[in-house]
C-alpha cells in the first residue's frame, strides 16, 4: 500500500526519455461515437517543458489561463494571456521561499498561488524561451539554457571565497552571451549570485525580472477553489478515478493528471519517471467488441508530440493505471468557483 507522502514525489520527465505507454492511440477498428466528443477550446497554444522538470509548472499554467479566459470572457488564443509559467511554478512552495524548483506538485502550487491572492507575471514580460540557449541563429534545446545558469552557480559556489567581484562579473557576462534573451539586469545577475542561498534561489533570481512582477505587468486569477482527488484510499481505484475524471471533462472542466511516464507503468513507478500532463477533451469510441473512454491530453512536450500521438486523444483507462502505479492521494487536481459542484456525469451514448 503507497501511503500519502506520494503526493511529493518528484514530477521531473525529460522529452528525451520518452516512452509511448501510457499514451495508447486506439487503432484503426476503433470509431468515435458521434455527439459524443467534448473538446474544452478556452486553452492557450501547447508549450515545451525544454527537458526541465517543470512539467507540473506547465500544467498549473494551462488550467490558470483557461479558467481566467473563462471567468473573464478573454481570447485565450492570444499570447499576451498567456500567463508566466516560470512565475506559476515558482508558487510551488510558500511565497517566502523564491525559488525554482525542478520536481513537484500542481495542487501546491495552485494552492499557494490562492493564498497570495492570485496575481501572477504575463508570459510576454518572462517568457519561458528566455532560457533556451542560443548557438548562432539556431535554438539549442533540451535543457542547455538552464545547465549553463546551473554550471555557473556551481562555478560561482566553489569560487566565491577568492575573487568574487571578478567572477562575478565574468559569469554575467558569460550568462549574458549564452542566453542573449534573458531579460533580468546585469545587475540582477550579479545580484542573484550574491544574495542566493541555494541553486533554486538562484535559478529564481536569474530569470524573473523584477520589473514583470509590477501590477502592470501581472495578470490577476479570478477567485478560485481548488479541488483533488482522492483525498480517501477508498477512492483510490481505476473505476473511481475514471469516473471522476469522465465527470470533470463532461461538465468541460480541464484538469492535471500525474501520470508515469515509465513503460512499465503497471508496476510501482520510480519517482523519477513521473510526470505531470493537463487533460482538454473527452469522447467514446467503439470497435466491434468494445467501448472506450478517450480524452485529449496537452503534453508539455511541444507541438510535435501532439502531431505524431493522435493530436492528444489517447485511452484513458491506461492514463488511470499509470497514474495509480506512482500515487494514490491527490492524482487529479482542478479549479473551479468556490463552491460549485461538480455532477456525476457518465458516458452514456446509444450505439
Amino acid at each position: 500500500m503507497k501511503t500519502f507522502i506520494t503526493l511529493f514525489i518528484l514530477i521531473t520527465f525529460s522529452q528525451t526519455s520518452l516512452a509511448e505507454n501510457p499514451y495508447l492511440v486506439l487503432g484503426e477498428s476503433y470509431k468515435d461515437t458521434p455527439g459524443s466528443e467534448i473538446e474544452i477550446l478556452e486553452s492557450t497554444p501547447i508549450k515545451t517543458q525544454d527537458g526541465i522538470g517543470i512539467c507540473y509548472g506547465f500544467t498549473s499554467t494551462s488550467l490558470l489561463e483557461t479558467y481566467r479566459c473563462r471567468e473573464m470572457s478573454l481570447d485565450c488564443s492570444k499570447p499576451e494571456e498567456a500567463l508566466s509559467t516560470f512565475d506559476v511554478t515558482s508558487y510551488f512552495r510558500p511565497k517566502d521561499k523564491n525559488v525554482l524548483d525542478e520536481g513537484g506538485h500542481s495542487s501546491e502550487v495552485l494552492k499557494h498561488l490562492k493564498e497570495q491572492g492570485g496575481v501572477v507575471a504575463r508570459e510576454q514580460c518572462m517568457p519561458f524561451s528566455s532560457i533556451i540557449q542560443q548557438e548562432g541563429s539556431v535554438n539549442v534545446r533540451e535543457k542547455k539554457g538552464m545547465n549553463f545558469l546551473t554550471g555557473k552557480w556551481n562555478e560561482y559556489k566553489g569560487i566565491k571565497n577568492k575573487k568574487p567581484n571578478d567572477c562575478i562579473t565574468c559569469m554575467v557576462n558569460d550568462i549574458r552571451k549564452a542566453l542573449s534573451n534573458l531579460g533580468t539586469s546585469n545587475e540582477e545577475l550579479a545580484d542573484a549570485f550574491k544574495t542566493a542561498g541555494s541553486l533554486e534561489e538562484f535559478l529564481y533570481l536569474a530569470v524573473l525580472p523584477k520589473e514583470c512582477l509590477q501590477e502592470s505587468k501581472t495578470a490577476k486569477i479570478p477567485e478560485y477553489e481548488v479541488n483533488s482527488f482522492p483525498t480517501a484510499l477508498k477512492d483510490a481505484n481505476p473505476k473511481t478515478l475514471q469516473k471522476k475524471i469522465e465527470s470533470l471533462l463532461l461538465s468541460k472542466i480541464p484538469l492535471e493528471i500525474g501520470i508515469c511516464a515509465d513503460s512499465a507503468y503497471t508496476k510501482n513507478c520510480k519517482g523519477g519517471e513521473g510526470h505531470s500532463i493537463a487533460l482538454y477533451g473527452i469522447k467514446e469510441s467503439c470497435s466491434a467488441t468494445e467501448c472506450k473512454t478517450v480524452v485529449k491530453v496537452k503534453n508539455s512536450y511541444g507541438e510535435s508530440w501532439q502531431k505524431k500521438t493522435n493530436d492528444g486523444w489517447v485511452d484513458l483507462e491506461e492514463l488511470v493505471k499509470s497514474s495509480l502505479s506512482i500515487s494514490d492521494y491527490k492524482n487529479v487536481n482542478w479549479i473551479n468557483k468556490p463552491g460549485a459542484e461538480i455532477p456525476d456525469v457518465e458516458m452514456k451514448y446509444s450505439k
